[in-house]
Parts: structure tokens; C-alpha cells; sequence
């Protein structure tokens, strides 16, 4: 039997047909097989690794991108398949096959097709469970199409030609070899692609990383007779009887019979404080003391438990304080999981009282808050934090709204009119959603805490000043037409000077009366901000956030010191400003008592 197998392009083409043909050879040793696919595709050298023939037509892709490239590529494209037809035919007169298989690719395309008008059986098969463009085109020439599902079949325009045969698999294609005891490797089509090994090897640092050969390496360095260098990525390294991988004096990696995880990736376990867990394991014991200075979680104390052999770790949720030292010594206890075949390393950890959710006495006046953080200080810096904000959003939103209201009133017309429209352009912008998704930016970002608190301050003020900015304008315009304006333009003033000498501090008292009636409104807003999480964070203290812990309904019935002061506080806060702006204005304006 002659049989001709066409594929190219890619290994997932190729691999089937090599399984088929090795299938044939196995039963019917006599059968000749030639394979055909491109010139310069990865199947010719797959097959001369297989010791197949090989023959080439010359064949090219589609672009699915209709820009001038594509065009000119896909224009070469049918170019080339004209010729290709040519080719396959003659590889058919020259090898006269029973049987063309095609197992995807572009290469197969010219060889089933010419093999079908010849009257030579054909058959395709598609390891997809849709149909790729060349099993489309070849649908209506092959005899038989096999699919590896029966759900493949609702695919194709003629489901009686489609057979269900799975996808053949080459025996040859993964070849495990035994490298020494208790350690294989894996291969394919002789290049190494995996392990299976028993020993470990772990890195001496916390910043390294191991590579595949590497691990390779130095696993057959160690575990075979006789072997104690090796060379990976380019460099060479020794490994001594204890399994230390050594890149000259420096250790850079060990060997080890346990796998020993930690329970945080941040967490870098020494290999003194493994060798010493796995000491007690096999000891029998059930308790270890160790002092270990590499321990490090993020440059804070050890403050997490360890884990020791396998994956399998208990969590402990105790912490130390914060004052403990860096390099302490640590009493670890072992238990062990028969269900996963694992030992739990936890860490005997000190921890600390706090005084939290305390009720008002002599100590905290106060009471505490959940973090055992006296109320009444918290209360003050808090105010100082909301006033703050406050502040210099008022000023912010003065010092924009003067200078563009300014502008606008004196010179009017057309710069007029274009300032009044920015304006009424702030007037829509839904400030409230755009600071929510600020806030939550930062919170993604976890902007520090005092530049969280700038950012927001020129958000509120960048956002508010409309409302001076229209008021100044309607002051100036009234103002500009009275008799000392007059006298300014007879004496030549300049016009800054008339602006900002003149008009503006005539409207100052009216700036006064709207910016303490405007402060009540922004501490009110950082509150909201900080109440939903997305203004002022811990460990800073506003009223807002202070107030947030009623997110808890426990605290919200039964600590009323925690929220209800920073509300009173608040409300307090915002109408004493209201009853300021309204003094100011009858000051200001003695009509107003009337």
C-alpha cells in the first residue's frame, strides 16, 4: 500500500499524521508513506526526524486584513496556488498513492484536491472542533473527514462524510527517561520538557528565581554518581555531598528532599529554618525553637505563620507587636494531616491587649474606637483634618472663581461669553460620581495618605469654583458702570489695577458671606467622601471616617461613643458656619436686618 500524508504550519498537523503513519508501518510494515508540505514549514524537519520522505509544493497563507499589504499578499497567495496544483499532480504521477490523507495545513489543500479529480481516495482529518479554512474548502473533495467528536459532525455542509476517530497520538511523542533514582525527565522528540522528581531545589535568596535548566541541572548534578558540576544559562556551578548548588563561594540554590512552602508569597523561609523542621519531622517531634534573622515579611516581623512541608498550611491570625524585634526567637508547633499527607508549621506568637470599643471613664474620656484609639484625640486631630480640607478648598475655589468672574465682568463681550459658558460647562459636570471614581482610582493606585488628601483638595477646588466665579461677574457689572470707575479710566489706571485695586475688594464682603456658607457645604462633602471610603484614609482621622465604623450594625447599637460625637461634632461644625455667613451679611449689609 502507498499512501501519501499532506500537513504543514503546525506541530497540532503534523503529529497526527506521524501517528497514523507510524500506526500503518507497525501493521503493515511493507506500506510506502511520503509526506508533502511546504518547502520551509517545521513539518520537514519533523518528518526527517521521523525518517519519512518528503516532497514540497509551494504554498502560501490568506490575510484576513484587507489593507494594501494584505491584498498584495493574498493576490501572491492564488498566484501560488495555481502553480502548487501543477506540483501536486506530479507528485502524484511520480508516487502513484492508494490513499491521500490530509491533516490540515495550506499544504494540503493542492494534494487532496488533485488527488480527488484523479479518481485517488482521499480523507482529511480535523483535530479542531471547528473546521479550519483549509477542511472547508476541502470538505466537498474528500471521501471520508474524521473528527475527534461526534458533536464535530453539526459543523459541516455534508455530515455523512464525517466519521468520528478521535486524534491519533504518536507513542513516541513524550519519551520519559530515568535520570537516577527517584528523578525522570520528559521528553520530546529529544528535547526535555518536563520532570518528575522527588527532591526539590529551592533558592537561597528571597529574590531569586530558578529556571527549568537549572532545576534540571542541578537535580541530575546531585542525584547522579559522580556528577558534581553543571552548566545552566551560561554559567557553571558546583553542588557538594549536602546539596548546596554553589556559584563559586556563594550559595544560590540547595537540594532537598521536602518541599517546604510558606504560607504567604511574601514570606522567605532560610534553609537553616527548613533543615531544622525537617529534623524535628523526622525526630518524631512535635515542637522546635529557632532563631532565624532572614525571616523577613515585607521588613516588618515575622509576624505570619509558617508552613512546612507540602502545601498544606494552618493559618494563624495572632500578630505581633509592633515593637517585637525583627531577629527574635520562635517557638514553632507540628501537626500533621494524614487526609493530605502534610505537616502544619504555627508560629507561637505574642499578642497584644487591646483596649478596644472601651466606654467613656477616666482613662479615655472618650471612650476608645475599634483599634483601642482614644476617642477624644481622635475627635481633634479629626477636626483639625476636616477644617483643614475645608480651608483650602474655600481659598482654591476663591482664588479661580476671582480671577475668571473678574475677567469676565470687566471686559465683557465675547471674552465674557466665553467664560460664562466654561462655566455653565462645570455647572454639569456630576462632580460627585467623578470624585467617587477618583476616590476608587486611588484606592487601586493606594496613593499614600497625605498626597490622597492634596489630590482631593484640588479636585473639591477645581471642581466648585463656578459658583464665585458667576458671583464676582454679577458684582463687576453692576460695579464697573458706578461714578469711581469712571474716575479710574479718566486717570489712566491700568486695567489689572482696576480689576483687582477697585472692583474685587468691593465684592470681598459678598466673597466672605458665600465662602463661610460654602465651608459648611465642603467639610459636609469630605465627610461623605471619607463615610463611603474614598476620602481620608486610616491611619489620618476626619470626622467622616470616624463615623464610617456604622458600617457595623454591632457598633452602630452598642458603641454610640464611637459615631455619635463625630456626628454632633460635624453638625455643630456646619451650622456654626451657616450662622457666621448669615452674621457676615447682615453685617455687611445693614438693610438686611430689616
Amino acid at each position: 500500500m502507498r499512501v501519501i500524508f499532506t500537513c504543514g504550519g503546525t506541530a497540532g498537523h503534523v503529529n497526527p499524521a506521524l501517528a497514523l503513519a507510524g500506526y500503518m508501518k507497525e501493521k503493515a510494515p511493507e506500506t510506502a508513506v511520503l509526506f508533502v508540505g511546504t518547502p520551509t514549514g517545521m513539518e520537514r524537519e519533523l518528518v526527517a526526524k521521523a525518517g519519512y520522505d518528503y516532497a514540497a509544493v509551494e504554498v502560501s497563507s490568506f490575510q484576513r486584513k484587507l489593507n494594501a499589504a494584505g491584498i498584495r499578499h493574498n493576490l501572491h497567495t492564488v498566484r501560488v496556488l495555481a502553480s502548487s496544483g501543477r506540483q501536486a499532480r506530479a507528485i502524484l504521477r511520480d508516487f502513484r498513492p492508494d490513499l491521500v490523507v490530509g491533516t490540515g495545513g495550506y499544504a494540503s489543500y493542492p494534494m487532496v484536491k488533485a488527488a480527488a479529480r484523479a479518481g485517488i481516495p482521499t480523507a482529511v482529518h480535523e483535530s479542531n472542533m471547528v473546521p479550519g479554512l483549509t477542511t472547508k474548502m476541502l470538505e466537498s473533495y474528500a471521501d471520508v473527514i474524521m473528527v475527534g467528536f461526534e458533536d464535530c459532525r453539526q459543523h459541516y455542509k455534508h455530515p455523512e462524510k464525517v466519521a468520528v476517530t478521535g486524534t491519533p497520538v504518536r507513542e513516541d511523542f513524550f519519551t520519559l527517561t530515568k535520570e537516577a533514582e527517584d528523578f525522570y525527565s520528559v521528553s520530546v522528540n529529544g528535547q526535555v520538557v518536563g520532570l518528575a522528581y522527588k527532591s526539590v531545589v529551592s533558592p537561597s535568596a528571597s529574590d531569586a528565581t530558578l529556571s527549568f535548566e537549572f532545576t534540571y541541572q542541578a537535580l541530575k548534578a546531585y542525584l547522579t554518581d559522580g556528577a558534581d558540576t553543571f552548566t545552566a544559562d551560561g554559567k557553571t556551578y558546583t553542588v557538594d555531598e549536602s546539596g548546596s548548588v554553589m556559584d563559586g563561594a556563594t550559595e544560590v540554590a540547595y537540594v532537598s528532599p521536602y518541599v517546604v512552602q510558606a504560607l504567604m508569597p511574601d514570606v522567605f523561609l532560610s534553609r537553616d529554618f527548613k533543615d531544622k523542621l525537617i529534623d524535628t519531622i523526622n525526630a518524631g517531634g512535635e515542637k522546635f525553637t529557632y532563631t532565624d534573622e532572614s525571616l523577613i515579611v515585607d521588613e516588618e516581623p515575622a509576624t505570619d505563620e509558617e508552613d512546612g512541608t507540602s502545601s498544606a498550611i494552618t493559618p494563624d491570625d495572632s500578630q505581633v507587636p509592633d515593637d517585637a524585634p525583627q531577629s527574635a526567637t520562635a517557638e514553632y508547633d507540628i501537626s500533621f494531616d494524614a487526609a493530605t499527607n502534610s505537616w502544619s508549621v504555627l508560629q507561637e506568637q505574642t499578642s497584644r491587649q487591646y483596649d478596644k470599643y472601651s466606654a467613656p471613664s477616666k482613662e479615655h474620656l472618650m471612650g476608645t474606637d475599634g483599634y483601642g484609639m482614644d476617642m477624644l484625640t481622635r475627635l481633634m486631630y479629626g477636626g483639625r483634618v476636616s477644617l483643614m480640607i475645608g480651608f483650602i478648598v474655600i481659598v482654591i475655589e476663591t482664588v479661580i472663581g476671582v480671577i475668571f468672574g473678574g475677567i469676565a465682568g470687566y471686559f465683557g463681550g465675547w471674552v465674557d461669553n466665553l467664560i460664562m459658558r466654561v462655566v455653565d460647562i462645570f455647572y454639569c459636570i456630576p462632580s460627585m460620581p467623578i470624585i467617587i471614581i477618583l476616590g476608587a482610582a486611588m484606592d487601586a493606585q493606594r496613593v499614600d495618605g497625605w498626597l490622597r488628601m492634596i489630590y482631593l483638595m484640588l479636585i473639591l477646588g477645581f471642581l466648585g469654583w463656578a459658583g464665585i466665579a458667576r458671583l464676582v461677574r454679577g458684582q463687576i457689572l453692576s460695579l464697573r458702570e458706578q461714578e469711581f470707575m469712571t474716575a479710574t479710566e479718566a486717570c489712566g489706571i491700568s486695567v489689572s489695577r482696576r480689576i483687582f485695586k477697585h472692583l474685587i475688594p468691593n465684592v470681598i464682603p459678598q466673597l466672605i458671606v458665600n465662602c463661610t456658607m460654602g465651608l459648611g457645604s465642603v467639610i459636609i462633602t469630605e465627610a461623605t467622601l471619607s463615610f463611603l471610603g474614598l476620602g481620608v484614609k486610616f491611619p489620618f482621622a476626619s470626622w467622616g471616617n470616624i463615623i464610617s465604623d456604622v458600617n457595623n450594625t454591632h457598633v452602630l447599637t452598642n458603641y454610640w461613643w464611637v459615631w455619635i460625637p463625630a456626628g454632633l461634632l460635624l453638625l455643630l461644625t456646619v451650622l456654626a458656619f451657616n450662622l457666621a455667613g448669615d452674621g457676615l451679611r447682615d453685617a455687611f449689609d445693614p438693610k438686611m436686618k430689616r
